[in-house]
């Protein structure tokens, strides 16, 4: 069976106390949105501040530029019956200008456009149209039918300076009486507009325009490359007076970088919560993971029992029953591990009756098991001797010559019939008895192995083992004298609670031809034996179930510490004999009782030493044990140490 996976301590210690984990990364994570959306509210409140100061602002320069515009409107300096009298035309209207551009600090220049004339007045004097347009203050000449309200387009200086100009229509009356056009420009340098637009505490990131009829006027900032305005930027739109509207675009990224001197902190106070939290399950949770790899390694050993005795199952039934190909028995014996779809199939029999059979039983499963295509299913049959069945793809002049090699080491052993018919499986074993018991040198005839490990199924109840030992004695009782067979029928007879003495009274065509007959009895007599039993197992509150180890291991964990526990005392409250229930006992754990509760006790003094500031004289006492000395000698003996050398390294390394 494929063994499961053993978390080490760190992997047990962070799954089990992963639920406490969880609760403090949801609280990060929630002070760590908490925290961004209060940022964006920040952002959001500053530039709402900016923007109310922004609006007031341009609503007052807006608010002078009407007034110079009205004012020029009605000044007889602006009309055409003052412009027939020079020189002082000219110089009044520049006087003015520049008395003007003094009190407004909003713009660079102010400039009067005489479209009929073709030319520009400004504080600095005259200029022609065409020059200034091209070279003064470079932008289209297209607003010649403007309506009365401001608007604005985008010009370049001298210098190559961006400016935004504010077009006013001023309209007079001439000579005759007709309005005329005359324009106000109004340039307002690009420094001028970041100063008071612009995003002061995000300098090199923030981007500001201004918007007039749907035309970017200008733009200061750049955005950055690869981001996307509508998913990567958050934008705020503010309507201005006149039809202008400004932009202001901050990124998402720079928003949350202002966050990281609170990720810091916070990050530090996380990191050391983590690692605190993790040196503290670290050392409380020492004994869970020793408990949890208890668990895992009891399950693995009735994972292993599970799969043994289904295992074994399978291999009592194909001695009990006929096997075919494809049939139920066959698909159990394959999902069980058994492969009796290889090619050679036969039984082997090695008593354990000497060191040298028990040499001859590691030799022959080195010899059978050393090949993958060669396996060996060990059956306890017996108690004084091994049964396996092998199941092999190897040739057969392969699988003779191991047979010899075990045979010839000097060893009895019974060997099978080599059938490729699974059919023959029974008879392979048959075969293999027959082998066995011709070589009984002593000349008893009395099987006495087999009838040891009879009389032990028939007192566990152990039904299918006991039908396959009952075959076996019976074709026995067809071989020896009929001294023996007597012999054998009448123990048998007895073990089956039936009167050994209606063998003498009803035998009347001889042993041998009423053995069917005979055996046919006490597969019945076992049987009601059996639906006997059930019922009184049920009624009885703690009675003693066969095959069920897990209860007497309860009651061991449960009493093992009382005064009047013993081996004794047990199979009393277990209803059957000491000899049973130790057998049964040592059958299932491979130990016996007293060793069982000895290991027992070994854990729990183990534990009091690690977890408890208990004397060594108080421990033996708790569990039971004579004096101080004998518990510090079995302890030794089984730890490789005192008990106060053994609390000692312990606190040394949880140190």
């Amino acid at each position: 069976m494929k063994k499961t996976h053993k978390p080490n301590y760190i992997h047990f210690v962070i799954t089990y106390n992963l639920v406490l984990l969880i609760p403090m990364i949801i609280v990060f994570c929630s002070v760590f949105i908490m925290e961004g959306r209060q940022q964006v509210q920040k952002i959001e409140t500053m530039l709402r501040s900016y923007g109310e100061r922004e609006e007031e602002y341009w609503h007052q320069q807006m608010s002078v530029v009407n007034f110079y515009n009205t004012e020029c409107r009605y000044d007889k300096r602006y009309n055409s019956y003052y412009a027939e009298k020079p020189p002082g035309y000219f110089l009044d209207i520049e006087t003015d200008l520049k008395q003007k551009e003094e009190n407004f600090p909003f713009v660079e220049n102010i400039y009067l456009y005489q479209p009929d004339r073709e030319r520009v007045l400004s504080s600095g004097g005259l200029y022609e149209a065409d020059y200034f347009f091209q070279s003064i203050c470079m932008m289209e000449r297209d607003f010649t039918e403007e309506e009365e309200a401001i608007c604005a387009r985008k010009a370049v200086g001298k210098r190559q300076q961006e400016k935004m100009v504010l077009i006013c229509p001023l309209r007079t009356w001439g000579k005759s009486g007709e309005n005329e056009v005359q324009y106000l420009l109004f340039t307002i340098t690009r420094a001028r507009l970041k100063e008071q637009f612009g995003i002061s505490e995000f300098p090199e990131s923030g981007v500001t325009r201004i918007i007039h009829d749907g035309v970017v006027l200008y733009e200061l900032g750049k955005p950055v490359d690869g981001l996307e305005e509508e998913k990567d930027y958050l934008t705020y739109m503010r309507d201005l007076d006149s039809g202008f509207q400004v932009i202001q675009m901050i990124p998402k990224a720079v928003v949350y970088k202002n966050m990281e001197p609170f990720l810091k902190g916070y990050g530090i106070w996380f990191g050391c919560s983590v690692v605190t939290g993790f040196g503290l399950a670290l050392y409380f949770s020492r004994r869970r993971y020793r408990s949890f790899q208890w668990l895992m390694e009891n399950n693995e050993e009735l994972e292993e029992e599970r799969n043994r005795l289904r295992a074994e199952k399978c291999l009592y039934e194909l001695l009990r029953q006929d096997i075919q190909e494809g049939d139920e028995l066959w698909k159990s014996c394959l999902e069980n591990g058994i492969y009796v779809n290889r090619r050679y199939k036969f039984f082997v029999i090695v008593p354990q009756d000497s060191e040298r059979n028990q040499e001859i039983c590691e030799f022959f499963n080195k010899q059978m098991s050393g090949s993958s295509i060669t396996t060996a299913y060990p059956l306890a049959l017996f108690e004084e001797a091994r049964v396996y069945l092998i199941c092999s793809d190897e040739t057969r002049i392969e699988l003779e010559q191991k047979r010899d090699r075990c045979s010839k080491m000097g060893a009895d052993i019974g060997i099978g019939e080599l059938c490729m018919d699974i059919s023959r499986i029974r008879q392979s074993y048959r075969e293999a008895s027959r082998a066995l018991r011709s070589l009984d040198k002593t000349g008893k005839g009395y099987p006495e192995v087999e009838m040891n490990a009879f009389r032990e199924a028939v007192e566990l109840g152990d039904t299918l083992r006991a039908d396959v030992l009952l075959e076996g004695l019976f074709d026995t009782i067809k071989e020896v004298k009929e001294t023996a067979a007597v012999c054998i029928l009448w123990d048998m007879l007895r073990m089956a609670e039936l009167d050994p003495e209606l063998l003498f009274e009803e035998e009347k065509d001889g042993l041998v031809k009423s053995a069917d007959r005979w055996k046919e009895r006490i597969r019945e007599a076992l049987s009601c034996r059996k639906e006997q039993e059930r019922p009184q197992q049920a009624e009885a509150a703690g009675g003693y179930r066969k095959k069920n180890i897990v209860d007497v291991l309860t009651y061991i964990h449960e009493h093992y510490l009382e005064d009047n526990f013993s081996v004794k005392y047990m199979a009393s409250e277990f209803e059957t004999s000491v000899s049973n229930l130790s057998h049964f006992f040592k059958k299932n754990q491979g130990m016996s009782i007293s060793q069982y509760v000895e290991n027992i006790k070994m854990d729990r003094a183990r534990e009091l030493l690690e977890e408890s500031d208990r004397k060594v004289s108080e421990i033996a006492r708790l569990l039971r044990y004579g004096s101080s000395t004998v518990f510090i000698e079995v302890f030794k003996k089984q730890t490789g140490m005192t008990p106060g050398a053994y609390r000692e390294q312990i606190r040394k390394q949880d140190f």
